[in-house]
């Protein structure tokens, strides 16, 4: 209790209020010695009196005026400011509810000059329309995407397209892998030789293309979701990206 009344009196409105108690002492003891004649012997001079009390108290009265509005001012523009946070967070979550789950399958077939890859998307949740691929980097012309056609996806359905991987590709990706292994090796000072490292540097994937994944969701929002075509050891992996907002408490 002390201790609300102490950050009360520090505060700015503590220090108002002690201002006017003193301003409101410091006119009752100017006006003390007059009230016993008043009242007593000139009654007809209580108007006086009034006009005085008007006149002492009226800038007190316009202050405190002033600070009400200022304070209902505030409270209005915080109300304002909660409500505008709770419609955003209404509105995020909505959009994220209506995002479905993703979920991808990779096969592939290879061949003497090409490997073929065939990517298979499904969903969990809320249908999606228009949904398409493209090429998020238009320079690696060795690694080709082939667009499907925009169609409407439904958790019951698959979404497929086919990326062409050429022999090429492969062989910049090995001598990426080669490059960096032995920038490490002279960095390390280690042997050129040594077969456990070049198992490791191998098992770590190396994204060779990006891919954006377009669709439209039920409240009618395109998004673009970005997704990564990766190569681990002769073999691909796919990583899906999302479209889930940051959502924050109101």
């Amino acid at each position: 209790m002390i201790k609300k009344i102490t950050a009360f009196l520090l505060s700015s409105m503590g220090a108002l209020t002690i201002l006017s108690l003193i301003y409101s002492a410091g006119a009752i003891y100017i006006l003390w010695p007059n009230l016993i004649y008043l009242f007593y012997f000139n009654l007809n001079d209580l108007s006086k009196l009034g006009g005085f009390l008007a006149g002492v108290f009226s800038p007190l009265a316009f202050l405190w005026l002033v600070i009400g509005y200022k304070m209902q001012e505030k409270q209005i523009r915080d109300s304002r400011e909660s409500s505008n946070k709770q419609f955003k967070y209404l509105i995020t979550k909505e959009k994220n509810d209506v995002q479905p789950l993703f979920n991808s399958e990779i096969r592939y077939g290879k061949h003497d000059i090409l490997t073929q890859l065939i990517i298979t998307i499904k969903i969990q949740g809320e249908s999606i329309f228009d949904v398409y691929v493209n090429n998020e980097e238009e320079k690696k012309e060795d690694i080709i995407i082939i667009n499907s056609e925009a169609k409407t996806l439904s958790e019951d359905d698959e979404f497929s397209f086919d990326i062409i991987v050429l022999k090429s590709a492969i062989d910049n990706i090995e001598n990426k892998i080669n490059q960096k292994k032995n920038e490490f090796f002279i960095e390390n000072n280690i042997n050129s030789s040594n077969d456990s490292f070049d198992s490791i540097i191998r098992l770590i994937p190396l994204p060779i293309k990006s891919i954006k994944l377009n669709y439209m969701d039920r409240l009618g929002i395109k998004h673009k979701n970005k997704c990564t075509l990766y190569y681990l050891s002769d073999n691909y992996q796919f990583s899906l990206g999302h479209s889930i907002q940051p959502q924050e408490d109101f």
